[in-house]
């Protein structure tokens, strides 16, 4: 198992992040069209599943072809030591042990994708930080 994060100042609810990944497969198609190529198929082959054990924490990217397997995504917010939320949150995505390597290039992807959207810092699957990104 993989795990690479976003570290946000600010509490996120993962609709925010499912919200983003349809954003992502919009602006793919928008590309798509221009290219008059099917790229957003290319670019999100996965379908957005909640996961009732998930709580509304955590949902599954699944693939839809062979190539794609699995890719988990959980948000957790910061709670100061008295229990408080401290308004920070982190974004943990995880390449379960049956991920493909066509999963690992896509979750990188779409990690640089949240990430730069929120102005998060990013720490890939290779312990490499990303700084936020200022627009």
């Amino acid at each position: 198992m993989e795990n690479a994060y976003i570290y946000l100042d600010e509490a996120v609810h993962p609709d925010v992040i499912k919200k983003l990944l349809r954003d992502y497969k919009t602006a793919t198609a928008k590309t798509g069209e221009q290219l008059r190529w099917a790229y957003d198929e290319a670019a999100f082959p996965y379908t957005i599943e909640d996961s009732p054990q998930g709580e509304d924490r955590w949902f599954y990217l699944r693939g839809l072809h062979e190539r794609y397997n699995v890719i988990v995504i959980a948000v957790e917010s910061g709670k100061s030591p008295n229990g408080a939320v401290d308004g920070r949150c982190c974004v943990q995505i995880t390449l379960p042990n049956d991920a493909t390597q066509g999963d690992k290039g896509k979750a990188n992807e779409l990690c640089k994708w949240i990430a730069g959207r929120l102005h998060g810092k990013l720490q890939l699957f290779n312990g490499r930080i990303m700084p936020p990104i200022d627009e």
